[in-house]
């Protein structure tokens, strides 16, 4: 036993990285191309495919904002130009998200928020404001010609946040007008290194301890209860084999006590640092504010 701990330890620690990587990734985007069709995001509008779009505060996903409104202009979407795209008719009440979606994301990391918008009539332009947790982050202004797709990138600061609540909200809540079409929209997906990707800052020496701070997130969270309950069946697997062997008990005990101990000492170091620094004032003085982030 004492020869495939180590190795069941690496397993479960490689494992959970795994894990990990894969929770990051389900926290991009999903269907940011609209191609599944309408899933994956949520809509203050109304889902109305075919109702040409009346009366205002409507949407669909389709290939051709003209195939569900008369009047509109005939493009393809920006992906592929025969694939799909958002379609939605301005909304005449405040506040209503046209589209929104939330993400996971690392605290204390700058992210960057992009898409392609579009509009489908010239008149009264729609003014998106992009929003995230509530505070609006960019404006966008859709184009003044119709069927031209613009790109649009915003950037926000996670801070002590761990996930994003992003919102696109038109602003115009003119009658006449105000239609536009919204596409491959894209949020970087959290990692362990927070930089050198798509919409991410360059490199530097600072995100060497952002890696090793988030190594450390991983390894405390995802990872020590599980080797915590894996040692504990170990030891009762063996409490119950020791059929009153006095040496198999004595082992069982041991990991038992081991596993305590060491959940002890690991979290419990995170609760007693925390309280020095607080008790000491480092954490005002200093303005370090939460010491265990780390701010590139």
């Amino acid at each position: 036993m004492k020869k495939l701990l180590p190795l069941i330890v690496l397993s479960v620690f490689l494992l959970s990285l795994f894990y990990a990587e894969e929770v990051n990734a389900a926290g991009c985007l999903s269907n940011g191309d609209f191609e599944s069709g309408n899933t994956g995001f949520s809509s203050d509008y109304t889902y109305a495919p075919g109702s040409s779009l009346l009366p205002e505060g409507a949407y669909a996903v389709v290939n051709d904002p003209k195939s569900v409104h008369p009047f509109a202009t005939s493009f393809g979407d920006r992906t592929t130009g025969s694939g799909l795209m958002l379609v939605a008719n301005g909304a005449a009440s405040p506040g209503l998200a046209v589209w929104s979606q939330s993400v996971s994301v690392n605290p204390s990391t700058d992210y960057t928020f992009t898409g392609w918008v579009a509009s489908w009539t010239s008149a009264a332009l729609a003014t998106l404001e992009i929003r995230v947790n509530g505070t609006t982050v960019g404006t966008v202004t859709a184009p003044s010609t119709s069927g031209i797709w613009e790109q649009f990138t915003v950037s926000w600061n996670s801070g002590v946040s761990n996930s994003a609540d992003i919102e696109i909200v038109d602003t115009n809540l003119a009658l006449d007008g105000n239609d536009f079409a919204l596409d491959d929209l894209s949020f970087p997906c959290p990692s362990l290194v927070p930089c050198g990707g798509t919409g991410q800052p360059a490199c530097n020496l600072c995100h060497i301890f952002v890696l090793i701070k988030n190594i450390l997130d991983v390894f405390l969270f995802p990872i020590v209860p599980i080797i915590a309950a894996l040692l504990i069946a170990i030891g009762g697997f063996m409490l119950f084999a020791a059929a009153g062997n006095p040496a198999n008990l004595g082992k069982a005990k041991t990991i038992f006590f081991a596993t305590i101990i060491g959940l002890f000492i690991i979290y419990g170091s995170f609760v007693f640092i925390s309280m020095l620094l607080t008790s000491l004032g480092v954490l005002s003085w200093t303005g370090l504010g939460t010491w265990w982030q780390i701010t590139c």
